[in-house]
C-alpha cells in the first residue's frame, strides 16, 4: 500500500486488504418472518424459592 511506484487501483486495493483484516467493514443481516410463540424473560436466583 505504501510503494511510490503502484498503481493507484493496487494500492486501493491493498488498502482494503487491511481494512477486512482489521474488521473495519460489518456485514449486516437482516430476518423476517413471524413467530408463532411466546417469548419470555426473566431471571433466576437460586436463592428465591417458588412456592
Amino acid at each position: 500500500m505504501r510503494v511510490d511506484g503502484a498503481d493507484k487501483k493496487d494500492r486501493l486495493k491493498a488498502s482494503e486488504y487491511i481494512a477486512k483484516a482489521n474488521g473495519a467493514f460489518v456485514d449486516k443481516k437482516e430476518l423476517k418472518g413471524a413467530i408463532d410463540g411466546k417469548i419470555e424473560f426473566g431471571f433466576c436466583d437460586s436463592n428465591v424459592v417458588d412456592n
